[in-house]
C-alpha cells in the first residue's frame, strides 16, 4: 500500500481491508504482471473493500469536510486529486455491478486481428513493436514479465470496464465536491493523478489552505 496519507489511515482504521488491493510488487520485487477478475487481465483484482473506505470517497469526504469548516468570509484555495482511473484496476467490488463489462465495446477502429495490429505497430517507431513483443520495457510502471501481444479483445474489454467503474465513482464524488465548493464561494480543482507504481500506494489527499496555496506530497 505504501506509507502515504490514505495508506496510513486504512492501516489504522480498517487493516482488514488492506489485502483487498492488488499487490503491485511480485515475489521478486518487480512490478507484478499477475492477472485477475473473470478474464485474467493484467493488474486486475476484485476488491471487496467498502466503497466508503476506498480512496476516492476518502479524498472527497475530506475535501467536503474541509470546505464545510470554512467561514463565509475566508479566502481559500483547494486542490483535490483522485488517483483513479489508474492501474492497477481494483475498484470496490460493489461498483462493478454498475456496468456489465460484456456490454462495454472496444474503441472504434480497434484492430481485432494480430496481423493488423502488428502492421500498424511496424509503421511506428521501433520501440513500439519491441514493447508489444515484450522485449523492451520503456515504462517503469509496466510489468517486465507481461507481454502486451498476449492481450485478447476479452481482456481488453474487462480492463476498460475496470477503468469505467473507477472513473464513474470518481466523477460522482468530484461533482459532490464541486457543489459544496459553489456553496462555499471558493475554488476547487479536481484532477486525475498518476502516482508512481500504484494508485493505491500513492494516494494524494486534498491540499487545502485558507488564504494561501499549499501542496501535499
Amino acid at each position: 500500500m505504501g506509507p502515504l496519507h490514505y495508506a496510513r489511515w486504512l492501516a489504522a482504521e480498517h487493516p482488514e481491508e488492506l489485502a483487498g488491493f492488488y499487490p503491485v510488487l511480485d515475489a521478486d520485487f518487480q512490478v507484478s504482471a499477475d492477472g485477475g477478475g473473470e478474464t485474467g487481465a493484467p493488474q486486475v483484482k476484485v476488491n471487496p473493500i467498502r466503497r466508503a473506505d476506498y480512496h476516492t470517497d476518502w479524498v472527497a469526504d475530506r475535501t467536503i469536510a474541509w470546505l464545510d469548516s470554512l467561514d463565509a468570509g475566508d479566502d481559500w484555495f483547494c486542490w483535490m486529486s483522485f488517483p483513479d482511473p489508474h492501474h492497477p484496476w481494483d475498484p470496490p467490488e460493489d461498483e462493478m455491478a454498475r456496468i456489465d463489462w460484456h456490454d462495454v465495446p472496444l474503441p472504434e477502429g480497434y484492430p481485432t486481428s494480430t496481423a493488423e495490429r502488428e502492421r500498424i505497430l511496424d509503421g511506428k517507431p521501433r520501440h513500439w513493436r519491441l514493447w508489444y513483443d515484450g522485449t523492451l520495457v520503456s515504462n517503469y510502471e509496466a510489468p517486465s514479465k507481461w507481454v502486451p501481444a498476449t492481450l485478447t479483445p476479452t481482456s481488453c474489454e474487462r480492463s476498460r470496464h475496470e477503468t469505467r467503474s473507477s472513473a464513474s465513482c470518481s466523477t460522482r464524488r468530484s461533482a459532490e465536491c464541486s457543489r459544496t465548493s459553489s456553496a462555499s464561494g471558493g475554488a476547487t480543482t479536481s484532477t486525475w493523478s498518476s502516482p508512481p507504481i500504484t494508485a493505491s500506494s500513492a494516494v494524494t489527499s486534498a491540499s487545502c489552505s485558507k488564504g494561501r496555496t499549499t501542496s501535499t506530497p
